[in-house]
């Protein structure tokens, strides 16, 4: 018995690793936001499907374990399914960051690379016993620094105010009195108001400030261009400037390229609840679809663990993805 181990223990070491890289993709893929986390499976699902009829990764398979985080109180348990039962080489998602920031975080006790597609709010600076985390969207501070900059120093706006119902998840605040709230910011006299925070509440803002007749140019972040924030604002929401975050010719011909393949796939991407059929350019599946290839070129370069491809990711410069580029930076 003994010779017998001897023999079948290095036969075990050179078959072990030859299964499927699993990538976690955790998403709301139920409730009023399920169309957001349908575009990230979807994007995910593409990318996947396109290393996969390419070989895979050093002749690996990529296989999804997408989970759906629509109910916030089992986001640790869907965190630690993916870490201890699925052996996740990278995580995809949740929409908050909070979550797989922490320390006792079951991703960062794993050390597994989390990357968020589009979780804006929330610090994800390293610190002593934080998990990799990777943003690839600007954070909600250079956000809207920028949005501001912008109306101030091209559009002319002489000043802004600023109105937020969101806590460091994005998530909203206690209702308010939109009315109230509007009346208040106008006696600011400012010529721009930036509205800050989740789609229903930002709606709530700019109808009140509509009902009062304040001509105020209406600006907010992307969020407010991929979910129902136009269906819940109604005419309230028109000519709202609303933040993209990529360069200024960011629709080049493979942005053209992948909405052609998305939208041959799935169909073309609406608004629920809209009243007219208006197209929704499907960005969130077009991150999720980056973070995909990006964790498979850290898996090629570094090695098929989750400590290496963070350290591969850390070290990637003007990596080109569909609509930016990525450097991950402290």
């Amino acid at each position: 018995m003994t010779l017998l181990l001897a023999i079948l223990l290095p036969l075990a070491a050179c078959t072990g690793g030859s299964g499927d890289l699993v990538i976690g993709v955790v998403g709301p893929l139920s409730g009023p936001l399920a169309f957001v986390g349908t575009a990230q499976r979807r994007g995910a699902e593409l990318a996947a499907q396109e290393i996969n009829d390419a070989g895979g990764i050093k002749g690996r398979k990529i296989r999804l374990a997408v989970q759906d985080d629509s109910d916030f109180a089992r986001i640790t348990g869907i965190l630690r399914d993916l870490a201890l039962r699925e052996k996740a080489l990278a995580i995809i998602g949740p929409e908050t960051a909070t979550p797989v920031v922490a320390a006792s975080s079951p991703a960062a006790r794993a050390r597994i690379p989390v990357l968020l597609p589009y979780a804006a709010f929330g610090d994800v600076r390293p610190r002593a016993g934080r998990g990799p985390v990777f943003r690839l969207v600007p954070s909600a501070a250079d956000e809207a620094a920028r949005l501001a900059g912008w109306l101030v120093g091209e559009r002319r706006l002489r000043s802004v105010a600023l109105a937020t119902s969101a806590d460091e998840d994005g998530r909203g605040a206690a209702d308010l009195d939109q009315t109230q709230l509007a009346q208040s910011l106008r006696g600011s006299r400012a010529a721009a108001l930036i509205v800050w925070g989740p789609p229903a509440d930002a709606a709530r803002v700019a109808i009140a400030v509509r009902r009062i007749d304040w001509h105020v140019q209406i600006a907010g972040p992307v969020g407010l261009f991929v979910s129902d924030y136009r269906s819940l604002a109604g005419e309230s929401s028109e000519e709202t400037a609303i933040t993209l975050p990529y360069r200024r010719d960011w629709f080049s011909s493979r942005v053209a390229a992948f909405f052609l393949k998305y939208e041959s796939k799935f169909g073309i991407v609406t608004i629920p609840k809209q009243r007219t059929l208006i197209p929704d350019l499907p960005v969130i599946a077009m991150a999720s679809y980056d973070a995909v290839r990006l964790v498979a070129e850290a898996a090629r370069r570094g090695g098929t663990s989750g400590p290496k491809v963070s350290a591969e990711l850390e070290r990637m410069k003007n990596v080109q993805g569909i609509g930016t580029s990525y450097t991950f930076s402290a």
